[in-house]
């Protein structure tokens, strides 16, 4: 994401602090859209009112980039691929803006809300060291080593709602790599309403059925390694893939 873009919109909001947002702590339901990027302005235009913006060092949007950990096998993409209700991510992430490194597992649960555990770590790495592989007691890959197999970069705004415990975080700029190669997701944007509990009524969600923007399952990282690597099996990412990543390069 440029540092300069959706500057105008972005003034419109009310600041919160990372501390504001980190205090909002939030058990969350994860629901995903896909938005051609040409309406993220009018999105952020019409959410002004209802939506604080999170602010770090002066700046309204931040870079993360991200490094993702599965087994030799690809279990953790295989259960995503094939629709386990309970599944898991591991990864490494950097918030480009602090510097600061998290360890990360993302726990998806059978009742469809997501858990986080994050520790603060040095640096990225590409190996995983040995003191987090250890935090490491999921079913299917405890004890088993874990290998670096895709990074991310994007840029993020992240709105905290005025009225309830709701968060919206709108992704751009959105490139998938490995040593091999890259992928460049041009032309949308991911958006995540995250909430305790599931609802239409809030002013996003309402902005964007109107908008008839349908829910859409979209994971970084699945599509990321369906993408680049092709010799894994992605029947079930066609349709996304077809609808979403045609102008990718």
């Amino acid at each position: 994401m440029n540092p300069g873009e959706y500057i105008n919109e972005l003034e419109l909001f009310t600041p919160i602090s990372l501390k504001g947002l980190e205090q909002a702590g939030l058990r969350r339901m994860e629901t995903k859209f896909v938005l051609p990027l040409p309406l993220v302005p009018a999105l952020l235009s019409a959410m002004h009112t209802h939506y604080r913006v999170l602010e770090v060092n002066g700046h309204r949007s931040q870079a993360y980039t991200t490094h993702y950990f599965d087994t030799e096998g690809m279990k953790l993409y295989h259960d995503h691929h094939n629709g386990y209700a309970r599944r898991i991510k591991v990864r490494q992430r950097r918030y480009e803006l602090t510097g600061d490194c998290y360890f990360e597992v993302k726990h998806k649960k059978a009742d469809n809300s997501t858990d986080k555990v994050r520790v603060s770590v040095p640096a990225l790495t590409s190996e995983m060291p040995e003191v987090q592989r250890s935090q490491l007691h999921y079913p299917g890959i405890a004890g088993q080593p874990l290998w670096h197999t895709l990074t991310n970069s994007f840029g993020r705004i992240t709105l905290f709602s005025h009225d309830s415990p709701e968060r919206v975080t709108i992704d751009t700029g959105i490139v998938a790599s490995t040593a091999e190669g890259s992928h460049h997701f041009s032309g949308l944007a991911v958006v995540e309403i995250k909430q305790e509990k599931y609802s239409l009524r809030t002013p996003a969600m309402q902005w964007l059925r109107a908008m008839r923007i349908q829910e859409q399952p979209f994971s970084k990282y699945a599509i990321g390694i369906a993408l680049l690597y092709p010799s894994l099996k992605r029947n079930n990412f066609k349709l996304t893939i077809l609808k979403h990543c045609n102008n990718a390069t």
